[in-house]
This record gives structure tokens, C-alpha cells and sequence, in this order.
């Protein structure tokens, strides 16, 4: 459909938002309570917009386009909007840039420069309320919040913890656990989302306060180095002391986690980075004692040691060992270093000793030992049947996507022993004692054949050796079972 912005006509597409066509063609529109990873709610009302035939200003991220539709973008109704909406929210807010940990990193800060808002300090109203900072990794400071529910939205749609409601009406109206409860005392995971959309000084991370301002770091991204499903975020470094200060999840690879998404790990447990007893430089023993020497020159110790052994006793007499903290690529090279340079079959990683049994069976059943779907599939899941797996805690961003998936209809079943969280989601709990999985799996199979409840076609085209397996679970009845 044809759209014109500004006396300029775009081409645009049904179910299109006014702003998400402006951000598509560079066009500016600013807003607070924004954020492209959660739905729109049209809070801050600072993207308000004139269209053609509508009486009233439009919120740009909330009304989609319609064929012929004329949108003006900065004409003095809409300006003036918007200085009045900033006018209202800097006066009920702290007047402390000099010292906030959001200085140059802060939208409100930012829209009052651009639309030259000032507010006498004897003018501003504060809410007077106590800081919230007893948790190690969390400070709020609602006398800072300007009511966009940004932290509302992330916990709610992406971490699915729902931790925050907008409690009180009104100016008093602010995001708040249950009941008042601090937020150390609340079922909150600690997973940091909230401070990383707050769009000014809020809600922040109490590790990085004081470390830098915002001009002083540098931002880096990378794959989060904990579990494996391979989050994206960007790291925020001091240029001076080239320490990380803070991490945000990153928007590049939104399919992972969802653009926003960390947990508690991969935000607040990069600490070991800065660790001053972690090596930075290589270390050569001469006369009992460590020295530090260049890398060259420990490179060339490692290869002309490696030689030495290699010609000495052969070359399978040495062994590459990688880690689950190196990316896919990473573990690629270290073994293609292993069998086309030192011509060695011997290589290992450190996760064989929890996965050689996991990689096993889906190599078996699958002829590949990792996983046969992308990360996003399970919200369209109608059942997810989960078993040797804690996975909040061991993953917990995907952990997140199952909690999803159950709030958008599934199913969710737990085989476990333990009482892990998910259990609290789940339709059905499955307590089998400890080393009985084969059995209940067998005789969930026995049930399947039993009731006709077989997919017989993907059966005969997708795989082998079903006769076999209906003998083998013939005597697995549910009372067998149990």
C-alpha cells in the first residue's frame, strides 16, 4: 500500500505500525515506553503523530497504516504535544544527571536536549520514595520512573516471571512486586532484563554503578560463554581499564533471545573477566619459577614441544582438549587443528562427561548428536514433554520460551524426581524414582501402540526397526511400570 510521511509516499504493508514504516525509511520518531522486542502499548505517548482526518494525534507505535494514509511527523501540534509530555514527566523527576548511572544512556535525558525542556529544580515535584537496594545485583529508584512499563513487559513477555505490576493510579502509579514485597524477597530470577530497558535510571545494575560513564566504554558483541544456547549480548568495557562494566542482551540474532533476553548468569556472572589473579599474559617455568614471555615466543615453545613428543612417540600420543565455553566455530578449529596439523584422533571436549549419553541417542535416533529444530518451534509446540533437563536453571533463557509456550496454550509435562520450577507450569508431573527412565518411557510406548495412537506414515517413511521395538516393550504395561 501507498503511505506518505512528511509529503514523501512509502511503500508499506498490512498490519504495519506507523512507526515501525518511519524506522523502515530513517525517518525520526521519538519514543520512552518503546521497545522492538515487546509489544506496543503507546504509554509515553511521546510518539504521537498527526494523520490526515483523525481529530486526535495517533501513537505512532500503535496504529497501523492504511492505504493513502498521510502521516506528519513534526509539525507544531505535535511538537507541542510532546514538550508537554516531557514537561510533565521532568517535573516529577530527579534533577541528579550529574550523578545518575543513566547519565548518557538516558531517552528522557536525551528528548529533553533535543526539545530544549528545562525545568527549575525548585519546580520538581519528588515522589520521596526509599531505594531498593538490598539485592546484590539490582537498584530501583522509582522517584526516577516516568510509567513507561518497560520492566512490566519485559518480565512479563519475555522472561514470563510477571514479577512487576503497575500498582496505585494515577501519578503514584508505579511497577511493583506483589504485595510491596522488595524485590530480593520476590520470586524474581534476577535475570537483569528489567535495567537493561529501563529507559532512564530507574531500575540499574549494581555492579556497574561508579565503574564508567557511558562515554567511557566501549561495546563488544559476542556469545554469551555459559550454556549452549548461545545468547548474544553486548559487552560493555571501560576504555581506561579495559574491565567490563555492564552486559545488555543484544539484538542481533533476536531467533535466540529474542533481542533482549539474559539471565542471571550471562548479565551479572562476567565478573571473572576483571578478576585480577586471571592470566593476560602467556607464562614460560625457567629455574622453578613462572615468567612472563611474549606470545611468540610461547607459541613456539608449545609447537616445538609438541614436535618433540610427536616425533619421539607418534602423533597419537598427544590429545586436544576444548571447552563448552569456546563458541561452535571455535571448537571446529581446535579440531581440525587436532587431525589436519598434529594428525591426532585424540580429541575431547568437556561436556562428553554429562552429553556422550545425550549425543549418543540422538545420533542413533536422529543421525545427528544436536538439535534437529530451531530455538523458536517450541511456541508452537502443543505438548512439550520435558525430562532430564532443570532447564531454568541450566538454560534458563529457554527456559523462558517453554514458560511461553505453556502461557500460549501447551502443555507442559515434567518427568523429573526432583521438584524443579517447572513443575509449578506443568499439566502433568511425572515423579519416577531415580534410574527408572527407561521403564516409564517404554511404557508410555507400550500405551502409544496399545491405543491405535500411533503416526503410522512417518512411521513407515521415517524410520527403522519398529517391529523390533514393539517386541521389546510388549511386556511394559502400565502395572509392569509402576
Amino acid at each position: 500500500m501507498k503511505v506518505t510521511i512528511n509529503g514523501r509516499t512509502y511503500e508499506a504493508i498490512e498490519g504495519q505500525t506507523i512507526y515501525d514504516l518511519a524506522m523502515q525509511n530513517g525517518i525520526d520518531i521519538p519514543v520512552l515506553c518503546h521497545h522492538p522486542a515487546l509489544e506496543p502499548i503507546g504509554a509515553c505517548r511521546i510518539c504521537a503523530v498527526e494523520v490526515e482526518g483523525l481529530k486526535t494525534l495517533q501513537t505512532a507505535c500503535t496504529t497501523k497504516v492504511f492505504e493513502g494514509m498521510k502521516i506528519h511527523t513534526a509539525t507544531d501540534r505535535v511538537t507541542n504535544a510532546r514538550k508537554t509530555n516531557l514537561s510533565l514527566l521532568l517535573k516529577v523527576h530527579p534533577n541528579d544527571c550529574m550523578t545518575c548511572d543513566a547519565n548518557g544512556n538516558c531517552k528522557l535525558q536525551e528528548l529533553a536536549y533535543e526539545y530544549n525542556i528545562k525545568i527549575p529544580s525548585q519546580e520538581v515535584q519528588l515522589r520521596g520514595l526509599p531505594l531498593d537496594d538490598a539485592d546484590p545485583f539490582i537498584v530501583r529508584d522509582l522517584n526516577k520512573c516516568i510509567q513507561c512499563q518497560l520492566c512490566v513487559r519485559v518480565c512479563d513477555e519475555i522472561e514470563n516471571m510477571s514479577i512487576y505490576s503497575m500498582v496505585e493510579r494515577g501519578y503514584e502509579t508505579l511497577p511493583q512486586p506483589a504485595f510491596g514485597t522488595p524485590l530480593k524477597e520476590s520470586e524474581c530470577v534476577f535475570c537483569g532484563q528489567c535495567a537493561t530497558v529501563c529507559p532512564v535510571g530507574a531500575i540499574v545494575e549494581k555492579p556497574a554503578i561508579g565503574k564508567a560513564r557511558w562515554w567511557e566504554v566501549d561495546k563488544v558483541t559476542t556469545t554469551c560463554p555459559y550454556c549452549g544456547v548461545g545468547c548474544q549480548i553486548d559487552v560493555y568495557v571501560d576504555k581506561r581499564k579495559k574491565e567490563v562494566v555492564r552486559v545488555y542482551g543484544s539484538g542481533i540474532n533476536p531467533d535466540v533471545n529474542d533481542g533482549v533476553a539474559t539471565c542471571v548468569k550471562g548479565k551479572f556472572g562476567l565478573d571473572f573477566v576483571n578478576d585480577p589473579a586471571r592470566l593476560k599474559k602467556p607464562l614460560i617455568k625457567r629455574n622453578g619459577e613462572f615468567t612472563e614471555v611474549s606470545w611468540q615466543e610461547a607459541l613456539d615453545y608449545t609447537a616445538n614441544g609438541l614436535k618433540a613428543v610427536i616425533t619421539k612417540y607418534g602423533s597419537e600420543s598427544v590429545g586436544v582438549l576444548s571447552s563448552a565455553k569456546c563458541t561452535n566455530e571455535e571448537n571446529y578449529l581446535m579440531q581440525k587443528f587436532a587431525r589436519a596439523v598434529l594428525k591426532t584422533p585424540n580429541v575431547d571436549h568437556c561436556a562428553r562427561l554429562c552429553h556422550a549419553s545425550t549425543v549418543a541417542g540422538l545420533a542413533r535416533a536422529f543421525g545427528s548428536g544436536a538439535m534437529t529444530n530451531n530455538l523458536k518451534d517450541i511456541l508452537q509446540a502443543q505438548v512439550i514433554l520435558v525430562t532430564g533437563s532443570n532447564t531454568t536453571e541450566a538454560h534458563p533463557v529457554y527456559g523462558s520460551r517453554i514458560k511461553k509456550a505453556v502461557r500460549n496454550g501447551a502443555k507442559l509435562i515434567v518427568s523429573d524426581p526432583r521438584k524443579i520450577e517447572l513443575v509449578k507450569y506443568a499439566t502433568i508431573w511425572l515423579r519416577q524414582r531415580p534410574g527408572t527412565d527407561v521403564a516409564l518411557f517404554n511404557g508410555l510406548l507400550h500405551v502409544i501402540i496399545k491405543e491405535n495412537l500411533v503416526d503410522w506414515p512417518f512411521i513407515s517413511n521415517r524410520t527403522v526397526g519398529f517391529e523390533e521395538l514393539k517386541k521389546i516393550i510388549g511386556k511394559y504395561t502400565p502395572e509392569y511400570v509402576e
